[in-house]
């Protein structure tokens, strides 16, 4: 880290700007977006995902293996296409990580990612249930606003 850069520790979203979104809708969006990322995973073996250290750090490596050569143009451009989007994704859920505190990054790390129990992710945090809510919907808003996915609630 450069000596102007500063760690800088993201507070939860707010209940009121939450409050204009339809959290139950969004968080719909980010489970679909969860499966995206996990399919990609599995998919798109030459590319890694962004990856959670033990104490829920981001660790973005960056890996493209060379794909051997096709000589067919248009799959050689199609898969160089799906490569780069697949790069963006990651790209952007690193960009969504980066921007959570170290409770929503537990959160998302423990029941979003690992798939762990709300018990067992609240446990980690070390609050209630009640007390892991306004963690869950920032966390889950602050991926939905990455992606673009947030559902504002009809007025």
């Amino acid at each position: 880290m450069n000596k102007n850069e500063e760690l800088v520790e993201f507070s939860l979203l707010d209940k009121r700007f939450l409050s204009f979104y339809d959290l139950a809708k969004t968080e719909e969006n980010v489970y679909k977006i969860m499966n995206n990322f996990f399919r990609s995973q599995y998919k798109y073996t030459n590319i890694l995902p962004p990856r959670m250290t033990p104490n829920y750090e981001i660790k973005y490596e960056y890996l493209s293996l060379p794909s051997g050569t096709d000589k067919l143009g248009n799959y050689v451009c199609s898969r160089l296409d799906t490569e780069q989007e697949i790069i963006a994704f990651y790209n952007t859920m690193a960009g969504a990580i980066s921007r959570m505190n170290m409770y929503e990054k537990v959160y998302y790390t423990e029941l979003l990612l690992n798939g762990k129990s709300e018990r067992y992710t609240a446990d980690c945090i070390g609050v209630s249930r009640n007390g892991m809510t306004p963690i869950k919907n920032s966390c889950i808003m602050k991926i939905a606003l990455a992606f673009g996915k947030e559902v504002e609630r009809k007025v």
